[in-house]
């Protein structure tokens, strides 16, 4: 990818953002700057597809039950977490 986008400006910017991630270093100087910037590509493209699925059982909710709008969306934002948690706890016991 560096030979078509040059990301070498976010250097002085980001540099000292440093964190720790399922027991490996966050940062410049372990990633890259490719490394670091695709690390929030995959975060946030995550976030995005739980969000639509968040989505998907609000819709199911509001098609298929009475429910006022509050407890919709707490139903929704509930099997969101519950199956993000699952996914994690898959990941965790099939990791290579």
């Amino acid at each position: 990818m560096s030979n078509y986008v040059d990301l070498d400006f976010l250097l002085p910017v980001l540099d000292g953002v440093v964190f720790s991630y399922h027991h490996s270093e966050i940062s410049i100087q372990a990633l890259g700057v490719y490394g670091f910037i695709e690390f929030f590509i995959r975060k946030g493209a995550h976030m995005v597809v739980f969000f639509v699925l968040l989505l998907c059982f609000y819709t199911a909710l509001k098609k298929t039950s009475d429910l006022q709008l509050i407890k919709r969306v707490i139903i929704s934002l509930f099997l969101t977490v519950a199956y993000a948690g699952m996914d994690e706890l898959h990941q965790e016991f099939t990791q290579i």
